[in-house]
Order: structure tokens, then C-alpha cells, then sequence
């Protein structure tokens, strides 16, 4: 499943790393119809894992970043979250697209542009 996940983000230094040896400018974040995160609800897993591996899981997520309910909202939702991290520079840009594998369209959905990325520009959200 395509999530951002708040945990390994900021546990993970590969994009600091990335950002110091390669310059890197843009990142993308990409869901696609069909994905198996619209396939459950947030109590359905929690349930099933609870029953399953007889452990509580429902501390342990924010459950608005669990499934993906609604392509534009969890597009936002993980921009935000690679934006607000600590390891991302704030000149990067980010951007959220949803792919149909249908008809091979790749759409934008979510931009954030810092206005120092973009001159001219202003922030885009």
C-alpha cells in the first residue's frame, strides 16, 4: 500500500540523504485506483487484527492514514506529512498524483510549491 507513514518518515534518512547528495528537488507521491488500501475500513483492520494477532493496534496509527477513503483527501494528507517532517527541506516541492490504471491518466491533485522553490510563485496547496 502506497501510504506515507509517519514512523518511517522520520526514522528514515533517505531522503535527507538524498536531498544532501544528489540535490534533490521534487518529490512524488502516487496512488492508483484499484488500490487495495479502499478495500477495508480503518475499525475493519484494527478488528481483524486484533482477532488475528490478538493485539491492539488502535493507538498505534493515526487513523486518518490507515486506507484510503477518498484519493484527494489521502493524497493531502500524505503531502502534508512529508512537508511537516523534520527531514524534508523546506525547498522541495511535492506533489500528489493519482494514476488510473484504466486509462493510463496520471493526474495532479495536490501541489506544494514553497515560494522560494518557485520564484514568482506563490505556496500552492
Amino acid at each position: 500500500m502506497g501510504r506515507v507513514d509517519p514512523q518511517e518518515l522520520e526514522s528514515s534518512m533517505s531522503k535527507t540523504v538524498s536531498q544532501h547528495l544528489f540535490g534533490i528537488e521534487r518529490v512524488v507521491v502516487v496512488h492508483h485506483s484499484f488500490c487495495g488500501g479502499t478495500s477495508f475500513t480503518e475499525e475493519g483492520i484494527i478488528d481483524a487484527w486484533k482477532r488475528e494477532q490478538h493485539t491492539d493496534i488502535s493507538s498505534v496509527y493515526d487513523w486518518d492514514g490507515i486506507r484510503i477513503a477518498d484519493f484527494e483527501k489521502s493524497l493531502d494528507y500524505d503531502v502534508n506529512l512529508i512537508r511537516n517532517s523534520q527531514g524534508t527541506p523546506k525547498h522541495i516541492e511535492i506533489h500528489g498524483l493519482f494514476y488510473n490504471v484504466d486509462s493510463g491518466e496520471l493526474t495532479e491533485v495536490v501541489r506544494d510549491v514553497p515560494a522560494e522553490a518557485a520564484p514568482g510563485q506563490k505556496h500552492e496547496r
